[in-house]
């Protein structure tokens, strides 16, 4: 298991943290593709599910004249989309923290999205406010750099250039506020489900103890 060494008292260099990234670039990767891959195959489930609900509804309404049976139709489907876009959202805040746990705890992809499904159990609700908040925090900066563009209304390739540049430091800057958040959450997760902070005390008293022992005798 790898602990966060800045939590020992041991400094990190950015060359060492792209060290201990590069090996399991691979494995985030597939996991933010498995991700990808299960949240567009329960769209496509949910879908295909309401149009056969309302494919069903007409059939069985198709006699009967009037408003109400087509009122009917579109308040199930309204409501059907609204259950499927919560549904959605909530198996992608299960997975929250899984790239987390593979860089973290060194595990596999399937290991990796398990323990994220683990740690976010019963936490889903604060995973959510967490990510609308960060959602804010990247709509206001957003807002902030690409207001300019209406002053190049009338320049349309200069607008064009300025909005990509806006959308490259909007997203330069929030991203990273994003991952550090989901970061610091996955910590709070273990110790709140694992007493993580315990294991952190020992892991430095067993660090204390190997600087004393290879200490020279004076």
């Amino acid at each position: 298991m790898l602990f966060p060494r800045s939590h020992l008292g041991q400094s990190v260099t950015i060359s060492e943290s792209y060290r201990n990234v590069f090996p399991r670039l691979g494995r985030i990767i597939l996991i933010a593709l498995q991700i990808v891959l299960r949240l567009i195959g329960m769209t496509a489930l949910l879908y295909a599910g309401l149009l056969v609900l309302v494919f069903i509804l007409a059939l069985i309404f198709a006699g009967v004249g009037g408003r109400g049976p087509v009122i009917l139709i579109y308040s199930v489907g309204f409501a059907s989309i609204i259950t499927m876009y919560v549904m959605v959202i909530r198996l992608y805040l299960k997975y929250a923290v899984a790239i987390q746990s593979c860089m973290l705890e060194n595990t596999r992809v399937n290991n990796s999205i398990k323990r994220s499904t683990f740690l976010t159990r019963d936490y889903l609700w604060r995973i959510f406010l967490i990510y609308l908040l960060m959602g804010v925090i990247g709509f206001a900066l957003g807002f902030v750099f690409h207001w300019p563009e209406f002053l190049l209304k009338n320049a349309f390739l200069a607008a064009l250039i300025w909005q990509f540049l806006a959308t490259f430091v909007a997203h330069t800057l929030s991203f990273p506020i994003s991952t550090i958040a989901a970061s610091l959450y996955y910590y709070d997760l273990r110790i709140r489900k694992e007493a993580f902070d315990l294991q952190l005390m020992m892991e430095s008293l067993g660090h204390a103890q190997d600087q004393a022992a290879a200490a020279p005798v004076g």
